[in-house]
């Protein structure tokens, strides 16, 4: 028999501790603020994610690079 997996993407509002315990694996969704990389809930919280957004500074989304999904896979 083989096993299934489960992945989404931290779009999905599953909270690390939720995923850990449901066995499911959440790959970082990539954006973009003043042409920096940062990846949610890794490289910046969301409280200063929706600060920024707040202070109007420049942020675009972005679709994960298949090299993530592969290496989560």
């Amino acid at each position: 028999m083989k096993k299934t997996g489960i992945m989404t993407d931290s779009h999905s509002a599953i909270l690390n501790e939720e995923a850990e315990r449901l066995g499911i694996k959440v790959l970082p969704m990539p954006f973009y603020i003043e042409e920096k990389v940062y990846r949610e809930g890794v490289d910046l919280s969301r409280e200063e994610f929706y600060d920024m957004l707040r202070k109007g500074t420049d942020v675009s989304t972005s679709q994960t690079s298949l090299v993530d999904v592969a290496e989560l896979w």
